[in-house]
């Protein structure tokens, strides 16, 4: 079952969506620095992400957007990714506007924003879980 979420939302509230069970593997983290000053932010350049590695979006894998170094944008300009939470730390001390070129992310379970700034999603999302989809 896929709940979708599309449009522009922001994190104030929390929210729990229950969907039907569906196996889940243990997560790797995607890790996003925002290091790459001449990307404006596009996902698909390498200095964006740490290690300065191109990212591997898998089912299993977490999007943690860890710091934003340079980027004033992030921008998902790789079409439709896979991930199984995408989360905001708590060092990620700015507020940004997460939005796509016409793709957007298929996670399994958490939206979670641990910064202590508001972080606004402005693109395609749909959410699969174990058990719930969180949004908070």
């Amino acid at each position: 079952m896929h709940a979708w979420i599309s449009g522009l939302c922001s994190f104030a509230l929390a929210c729990v969506f229950y969907m039907e069970a569906v196996p889940q593997a243990s997560a790797t983290d995607v890790i996003w620095v925002g290091d790459d000053s001449a990307s404006n932010g596009a996902w698909s350049r390498t200095g964006n992400w740490t290690n300065n590695t191109s990212p591997n979006f898998q089912t299993n894998n977490r999007i943690v957007f860890q710091n934003n170094l340079t980027s004033t944008n992030m921008l998902n300009d790789l079409g439709w990714v896979d991930a199984s939470d995408i989360i905001w730390s708590n060092s990620f001390n700015v507020s940004r506007i997460l939005d796509s070129t016409g793709g957007g992310i298929s996670f399994a379970t958490r939206l979670e924003n641990n910064s202590s700034y508001t972080q606004t999603v402005a693109m395609n999302l749909s959410g699969v879980s174990s058990e719930r989809v969180e949004s908070n």
